[in-house]
């Protein structure tokens, strides 16, 4: 379909837009595309060359899901890069006596709708708009891709049945099931995303095992500290201590004064004393 067919100018001024990845699509994503259906003219934008781990489908595969959960929307799908760029081939198209309907939910309008507001009649990367109004079209948040994502990677067939169809059986797109499709695309990246979990653990084991041993280590050098007992040096006497010691105690010569003298031997001093004064007599 030509860009101009796409983007017929009907009698209603309003415009519906929404942008996602939608990947992988699922039925949350059906009842935002359902409201915005609700209005005369609306576009669905979708990235185009954006992939990785929560963006599994190449762009075609993607596409082709889209239409299968809402065969509708095959003539609103525009590929595009962001909000301010879908919102710039709507302003294209209509012009600025439009209003633009901003579709998201209650939780995703708080971020969206003040940006796309702030940067209406204002140049920039993404182009020019100018619109009367921007006005925000609530869809409810019924699921959400994170978890279609999550039930894929733990192999979990009703879970994915459950966020992805509503709890519908699984569906069959591009010549497979769903959910195989799907799991096919995100393989490449569980795989990796798994290889990296397990060199972390390794990495964490190896780090808890040398801090163990450096802590047994430490435990071991101060168990041996606390049983080595310290010797103990002999402490010197202090000049006081000895003054007292030697005060206290009798000296060699005061111990021989006060040693008795036997009987025999007073007897003997005696008889020889006036010997020793007649000798000296004699010499003099």
């Amino acid at each position: 379909m030509l860009l101009r067919e796409l983007f017929e100018v009907g009698t209603d001024r309003s415009v519906a837009i929404m942008f996602g990845r939608f990947n992988p699509p699922h039925f949350g994503h059906v009842a935002a595309w359902i409201e915005a259906a609700k209005f005369p003219n609306w576009y669905i934008g979708t990235n185009e060359s954006t992939q990785g781990p929560k963006d599994p489908l190449p762009f075609g595969i993607k596409i082709e899901a889209m239409k299968e959960l809402y065969p509708e929307i095959a003539d609103h799908l525009i590929a595009t890069t962001t909000w301010f760029t879908l919102a710039v081939l709507a302003y294209k198209q209509h012009g600025e006596e439009s209003t633009l309907r901003v579709v998201t939910d209650d939780k995703d309008v708080k971020i969206y709708l003040p940006m796309i507001q702030k940067q209406n009649g204002i140049e920039g990367p993404h182009g020019y708009y100018k619109f009367k109004n921007i006005e925000w079209a609530k869809a409810e948040r019924k699921s959400e891709a994170s978890l279609v994502r999550k039930a894929v990677r733990e192999n979990n067939l009703k879970d994915f049945e459950k966020y992805a169809l509503n709890g519908k059986p699984d569906i069959v797109i591009a010549g497979r099931s769903y959910f195989e499709l799907v799991r096919q695309y995100m393989l490449p990246y569980i795989e990796a995303e798994d290889e990296e979990i397990r060199k972390k653990d390794e990495r964490d084991k190896l780090k808890a095992e040398k801090e163990k041993a450096k802590a047994e280590k430490e435990k071991a050098k101060s168990s041996k500290e606390k049983s080595v007992e310290p010797v103990k040096k002999p402490t010197k006497p202090s000049l006081a201590n000895n003054k007292l010691k030697n005060k206290e105690t009798p000296s060699s010569v005061e111990k021989d004064a006060t040693k008795e003298i036997p009987v025999n031997s007073k007897k003997n001093l005696e008889k020889d004393e006036p010997l020793k004064m007649s000798e000296r007599r004699v010499k003099e």
